[in-house]
């Protein structure tokens, strides 16, 4: 035999975070595979968390599980770096994010964008379980093509899926599919209209309604294409851009503004 016939399978890469905080103390911390979960000094009562991928991106086949929870607690989850999302010649990326607040505490969610290359693959569902005394936030933002070398998306299949429960009740559910004809997709108007990020933000609590006028008025100062609905303790921020650096910095602009203070260090290395 001369070894033609031999397939080999490619190396994936698989990781597994589970976090609990419990009074703003560290309950449980398990880490594997290429998921790591750093916890820098913030000198406040509010602890931060630092999700580090390992394997420098994610392809095909690639499977990663993050649960995070906190009781009684303050906990913000950022990651180290913007997550990129490679061609895939297989199947797509499995992510699922399950998020559980209770018990008044505040969860903030805050990944830095995701990059999609081209002829990528994702499919990503965020679960989020809170007690209606809890406060969340979810942001999340995504980048279609590698913009500083002229690449744009031709091909690409995304599926993120939202389910957000409070006191068990779902509360807010949102679902993206992107595939097939990505380019109409993308440039059309019930699309992104062109646009190369867009990006989502959620807060749910009882400062909705107050926060939603500055919001609004925050939307006004920004280049980026904004809209902010508000109803039944929840807002919605939405936001697409043509250029990424004004998207990205006016994404921030809107968060420290509804957060009323700066985002975690890593968004600012």
């Amino acid at each position: 035999m001369d070894g033609s016939s031999i397939r080999h399978s490619l190396q994936r890469a698989t990781g597994h975070i589970s976090f609990v905080t419990n009074q703003n103390r560290v309950e449980r911390l398990y880490q594997s595979g290429s998921a790591k979960l750093l916890l820098p000094r913030t000198h406040t009562d509010i602890t931060e968390a630092v999700i580090l991928n390992t394997a420098g991106g994610l392809t095909g086949g690639d499977e990663f599980k993050h649960y995070l929870t906190t009781r009684e607690s303050q906990l913000v989850v950022t990651t180290q770096a913007a997550e990129r999302i490679y061609e895939s010649s297989s199947g797509p990326v499995e992510i699922d994010i399950h998020l559980n607040a209770s018990d008044g505490s505040i969860l903030h969610w805050l990944p830095q964008e995701t990059i999609f290359f081209n002829r990528s693959k994702l499919n990503r569902n965020i679960e989020l379980h809170m007690s209606a005394d809890s406060e969340c936030l979810i942001s999340e933002s995504m980048v279609l093509g590698r913009l500083a070398m002229g690449e744009t998306i031709t091909d690409c299949s995304i599926s993120d899926n939202w389910r957000i429960y409070r006191d068990d009740q779902l509360a807010h559910a949102e679902s993206i599919r992107i595939k097939g004809d990505v380019n109409r997709i993308l440039d059309s108007a019930p699309g992104v209209g062109g646009a190369k990020m867009m990006a989502t933000i959620l807060y749910l609590g009882p400062q909705a309604e107050d926060l939603s006028s500055i919001m609004l008025s925050t939307s006004r100062q920004c280049a980026s294409n904004c809209a902010v609905s508000c109803w039944d303790k929840k807002l919605v921020v939405r936001l697409v851009a043509d250029h990424v650096p004004t998207g990205r910095s006016d994404m921030i602009a809107l968060l420290c503004r509804l957060r009323q203070q700066q985002m975690p260090r890593m968004w600012q290395i």
